[in-house]
């Protein structure tokens, strides 16, 4: 058994490699949700260009098209806002779980050697678990923006003979494909709030005070 101080210096390094993580994910993250905002201006081209077309062709009105399009632009406006938020409160909800696993070691006695790996794994797993779960809504995020930019490439590679009712088809077939996506955000950020609380529990017990 370690002495004490070689177990609070344990204790330090393991909050030290935690902060190092969260650091590094949470910049990859926010990288990641940066990108993808720029596809959104790829596709405001896209659809003026394709706007213009269909009122060439088919003498769509531009009203009627706007009207048509908004469901898909409006879900893709709130998805890149929820994503950026969701990314937002994993970096903040870690900053201060570190912040608070600092408090604890600092106000507390010496540290339970027996539960110090117990500890480790689980802050591990469960930090991996919320990593999959950002990094899954970020993909499905990328998945749709994909999605779009294909279907706005595929109308518009047909020129002047794209016709309204492929492009009904278009948004149609965008509006199925996205049912049952939403709810994963509103699930993962009340699963955050929950660990974190689970994780603050559990190292109060690692510690003797």
């Amino acid at each position: 058994m370690g002495s004490v101080e070689d177990m609070r210096n344990l204790a330090q390094g393991l909050i030290d490699s935690y902060e190092m993580r969260v650091k590094t994910v949470s910049a990859l993250m926010k990288e990641t949700a940066e990108l993808l905002k720029t596809f959104r201006l790829e596709q405001e081209e896209m659809v003026a260009e394709l706007r213009n077309t269909l009122a060439k062709a088919e003498s769509l009105r531009k009203k009627d098209f706007d009207s048509m399009m908004k469901g898909i632009q409006t879900q893709q406006i709130e998805r890149e806002e929820r994503v950026a938020h969701m990314v937002e409160k994993f970096q903040r909800e870690q900053e201060e779980m570190v912040a608070e696993l600092r408090r604890i070691l600092t106000e507390s006695g010496c540290v339970k050697p027996e539960r110090l790996a117990n500890l480790k794994a689980a802050i591990s797993v469960r930090e991996r678990k919320r990593e999959r779960e950002v990094a899954q809504v970020l993909r499905d995020f990328h998945r749709e923006q994909e999605e779009l930019n294909t279907a706005l490439r595929g109308l518009l590679s047909k020129g002047e003979s794209v016709r309204i009712k492929d492009f009904k088809a278009v948004v149609k077939a965008l509006e199925i494909q996205r049912k049952g996506r939403d709810s994963e955000v509103g699930k993962i950020l009340e699963e955050f709030g929950r660990v974190c609380e689970e994780v603050s529990a559990k190292w109060r017990k690692v510690m003797v005070t």
